[in-house]
């Protein structure tokens, strides 16, 4: 295993980058796509499209997936990182954030959130409570209020829904 930047080279520690494998047991490639395998097995390596970094210790910590970060004014946020600070918020029961075309940048965050019961608030406090938690470029610009987050089979949140 090694964490390797967008050209395979292995990122010195404490870099956040993606997480490159290679083993037997790794797939030997997709059925009739050739690009997806190109772009899976380069260099020999396993391209898994998460993100994370090792430690001192080469301990792995996974940031997020590739597929999902959003790029927010160039830089890239992961929607897990803003979902955790959402959660924390007294009034929050569920979270889930996506990235969305902007005027002002080319991408911008933007949370889908559910309520507990009973309980109101509005998204200017949210996305204060986001700035006071958070780098400000990673609070949402917009909030969108759910009854409840579309999720897939194995309960994960189905971030299909909104692309």
């Amino acid at each position: 295993m090694r964490v390797a930047d967008d050209d395979c080279r292995e990122v010195p520690r404490g870099s956040e980058s993606e997480v490159c494998v290679r083993t037997p047991l790794a797939i030997q490639g997709y059925y009739q796509s050739p690009q997806a395998n190109e772009e899976f097995l380069q260099g020999g390596w396993c391209h898994t499209r998460i993100i994370g970094f090792l430690d001192d210790e080469g301990n792995l910590h996974v940031s997020g997936c590739k597929k999902n970060m959003v790029k927010s004014g160039g830089i890239s946020v992961f929607p897990k990182e803003i979902e955790d600070a959402l959660c924390k918020h007294p009034d929050v029961a569920d979270a889930a954030v996506t990235g969305f075309n902007s005027q002002e940048r080319d991408e911008a965050v933007k949370a889908f959130v559910v309520l507990d019961r009973g309980v109101e608030c509005d998204a200017d406090k949210l996305i204060q409570f986001c700035k006071e938690s958070l780098a400000p470029y990673k609070a949402p610009e917009v909030v969108e209020f759910l009854f409840t987050l579309p999720r897939t089979c194995l309960r994960k949140i189905d971030r299909g829904y909104w692309r």
